[in-house]
């Protein structure tokens, strides 16, 4: 929260990636993840005139933040929004993952392991996030030649 403030604040040109959906995730916890990416008191006006310590200070206060927001969700600057985590091999994520019983064929090209979830809804809203994604930045990719 105090890095995206900061950066906004600062002016710094920004490109988020946001994961999603987590195999180890319970559905209060998408829910938390959500009203995150729909926080209007993230992104703040570019204010590089300022001292950068003024900056820091003012980010962690509220009514400074309400003074100098943009409004506008934190969603609206995430590029990757609907990505779910990977389970890489080797990675302490994905033996947190084995050790509930998730974890699935390891994809050695890949450098990964399939998964399951341990909520199978988030599973299937990661599946379909996924199918989306997919058809769409294929879609991107044709009009971009």
């Amino acid at each position: 929260m105090l890095a995206i403030r900061t950066l906004s604040a600062l002016g710094v040109p920004t490109r988020f990636t946001y994961i999603t959906f987590d195999h180890l995730m319970t559905a209060e916890e998408l829910q938390a993840s959500y009203a995150f990416q729909d926080r209007r008191d993230l992104l703040l006006q570019p204010m590089p005139h300022l001292d950068v310590e003024e900056i820091v200070d003012g980010v962690r206060d509220e009514n400074w933040v309400a003074t100098h927001r943009i409004g506008r969700p934190f969603y609206t600057d995430i590029s990757y929004l609907l990505v779910s985590m990977e389970c890489l091999i080797g990675a302490a994520y994905t033996n947190q993952v084995q050790a509930a019983g998730l974890a699935g064929t390891p994809r050695p090209s890949m450098g990964r392991r399939d998964a399951e979830f341990a909520d199978w809804r988030i599973g299937r809203f990661s599946h379909h996030a996924q199918l989306w994604v997919d058809r769409h930045f294929a879609g991107l990719a044709r009009h971009r030649r």
